[in-house]
């Protein structure tokens, strides 16, 4: 049965023509070719809104097929909140793949590391925010900031993640697939070792998809790097109403947590008993941009 299936894919060079928007970051990278009885998910980000077609090409029996539907593509929306860590755990699953064929370099580890706290889930470069709660209020920051820590600024990257080598090879190896195939909430909670599972252990707390821990009252995103321009706005001002209406995809961990600091792409975002109480449309718009990483 499974050989009768290889043997005739239903569709090959997959491609996507086109879609309302630009899709990045497109996980898997190389799309696979489509067998009988099999589904094909696909994970990306993407920049602008709007609706329109989405087309996905392909051959088969030697003709060009296309197949397209109709999606929306919101500015931002908090439906199915557990989108983005499929889409992060695609990510982390292809970069551990390319540690292991490549080796690491300092910008793919900090990638990995990054990708990891913003949206905690596990890797073996930020294992040490479980495993000794203590390193946390005084090096994570400077592991990401390169203040201080094994950040490979002015030293030579590590030949591998200590997960990557002796008996604990293969276990690495085998959560590094399942996050590549990853396309279910169920996968996630399945993958071993989630932050959220010893997160209060280590005296940090997992909101809205976040990783972030407790520095001078203040709950600190554990990817926040002083690197990063910060704009502290005054909690429940009128400018942090504007802001939470602005970026819902944080307005969550705000509610909850009240006095934070949000790691965003180009500006860090602290909420305090002081600060901007009101900002012009001009600057919101810009730090929503920068935010979010978008390009004017």
């Amino acid at each position: 049965m499974l050989a009768a299936k290889i043997r005739h894919p239903v569709l090959t060079d997959i491609e996507i023509e086109g879609a309302p928007v630009r899709l990045r970051e497109i996980y898997p990278r190389e799309l696979p070719d489509l067998f009988a009885g099999q589904e094909l998910v696909l994970f990306a980000r993407y920049e602008g809104e709007g609706e329109g077609d989405l087309a996905v090409t392909g051959r088969r029996a030697g003709q060009t097929e296309r197949f397209a539907a109709t999606a929306v593509f919101p500015r931002s929306s908090e439906d199915n909140a557990y989108l983005p860590r499929l889409w992060a755990s695609r990510k982390l699953g292809h970069l551990t793949r390319q540690v292991w064929l490549e080796g690491p370099t300092p910008s793919l580890v900090e990638e990995i590391k990054q990708t990891a706290l913003r949206y905690g889930l596990p890797s073996e470069y930020t294992a040490y925010l479980v495993r000794e709660p203590e390193m946390i209020a005084n090096n994570v920051r400077g592991s990401i900031g390169g203040r201080q820590g094994n950040a490979f600024r002015g030293a030579p990257p590590p030949s591998a993640p200590a997960e990557a080598q002796g008996a604990g090879a293969v276990a690495s190896a085998a959560r590094a697939r399942r996050m590549r195939d990853a396309s279910t909430s169920g996968d996630i909670a399945k993958l071993e070792g989630t932050l959220e599972e010893r997160a209060a252990e280590a005296g940090t707390r997992m909101a809205a998809g976040r990783l972030f821990q407790e520095r001078d009252g203040v709950w600190v995103e554990a990817a926040s790097s002083d690197r990063t321009p910060l704009v502290t706005v005054k909690l429940f001002s009128r400018a942090w109403f504007d802001l939470m209406a602005a970026l819902p995809e944080v307005a969550p961990a705000a509610r909850e947590l009240g006095r934070l600091e949000l790691a965003g792409a180009r500006v860090r975002i602290k909420v305090d008993d002081q600060g901007l109480e009101q900002l012009t449309p001009e600057r919101l718009a810009g730090i929503v941009r920068d935010f979010r990483g978008v390009t004017p």
